[in-house]
């Protein structure tokens, strides 16, 4: 399903083509997806609404971004493609050159577009001009924009202040009624969590995810984490496909919340604790349920875009 979303530019005008309906049946979602940060969230949570309409996220190419943010580290474009394919709502998924963007935008007209006054840059400038579009107008969430984050984490101004945000749709049930868990601070979401949520839900039954509150992560990861606050981990994480609900914690492990679910499987990543594993399968054993394990995403940890920030 997340292939299909990877639409190359020129298909875009058949993909639209291939939705039913007017201005109100597709949406479209602009920016560079450098992090998933209230700002962005907002938009693909307002475009969806509830499901009810496709969303084409049009992501800003690696050259102009490099020219608008040059000290920014900036993601490799097909990694922020990949990321985008994860969330329930997006249907489609697509880059834009500052050269093309006018012809990209009529073939997908007509459209509903997703606006922030206050971020008239990039893709967003043209799609915001494109008259044959409708417009969402959304708030400027004020200390939630990338810039925003990025300096508050180089500051340790952290955690951000999030306001309060629409909810975000859930998953249905699993049809076989079972539970597969799986634990961690899910700080600041990466392609690593992503692959690793994906590679989890194949497991079958409800993906359940146990989160570090933030005072957890902040006795775990030290004083200047978790950057996002547990309101704004819990809705990124409700957001992405496959996760049928989150639930926090406010100890070190999450073993009273696996004995209290009882998961058919707990699914550990490539970082772990060894001595916490032991308790957690001694725990499974108990009524049958089993350790899983997934391989480490090399790269791609909170704590590593938190150096590469930092040292910037």
């Amino acid at each position: 399903m997340r292939e299909r979303k990877k639409v190359p530019i020129e298909h875009l005008g058949d993909w639209r083509n291939s939705v039913d309906g007017g201005k109100d049946a597709v949406t479209v979602v602009t920016g560079s997806f450098h992090t998933l940060q209230p700002g962005n969230l907002q938009s693909l949570i307002a475009a969806g609404r509830g499901g009810r309409r496709r969303v084409c996220v049009l992501l800003d190419d690696d050259e102009s971004l490099k020219k608008r943010f040059p000290d920014r580290p900036i993601g490799a474009l097909a990694e922020r493609i990949e990321a985008m394919t994860f969330f329930k709502d997006v249907s489609a998924v697509a880059m834009c050159r500052q050269g093309n963007i006018e012809g990209v935008l009529s073939g997908l007209a007509p459209y509903t577009l997703v606006h922030c006054p206050a971020r008239d840059d990039g893709v967003l400038a043209a799609a915001a001009a494109n008259k044959a579009a409708a417009r969402l107008e959304l708030p400027l969430l004020q200390g939630c924009s990338t810039s925003e984050v990025l300096a508050a984490i180089k500051n340790g101004a952290t955690p951000l202040v999030v306001p309060r945000m629409a909810a975000t749709r859930r998953n249905q049930s699993g049809a076989d009624g079972s539970v597969t868990t799986v634990n961690g601070c899910f700080d600041v979401i990466h392609i690593g969590h992503l692959r690793f949520l994906e590679e989890a839900g194949r497991v079958g039954g409800r993906l359940v995810i146990l989160v570090n509150s933030d005072s957890s992560v902040c006795r775990y990861k030290g004083n200047d984490r978790p950057i996002f606050p547990l309101r704004f981990r819990r809705q990124a994480l409700l957001a992405v496909e496959g996760v049928s609900s989150v639930l926090s914690f406010a100890q070190n492990t999450p073993l009273k919340l696996i004995e209290k679910i009882k998961p058919a499987v707990h699914v550990k990543g490539g970082s772990y604790e060894p001595d916490r594993v032991e308790q957690e399968a001694g725990l499974l054993r108990e009524w049958g349920g089993r350790i899983m394990f997934c391989s480490m995403v090399s790269k791609y940890s909170t704590s590593h875009f938190v150096n590469r920030i930092k040292s910037t």
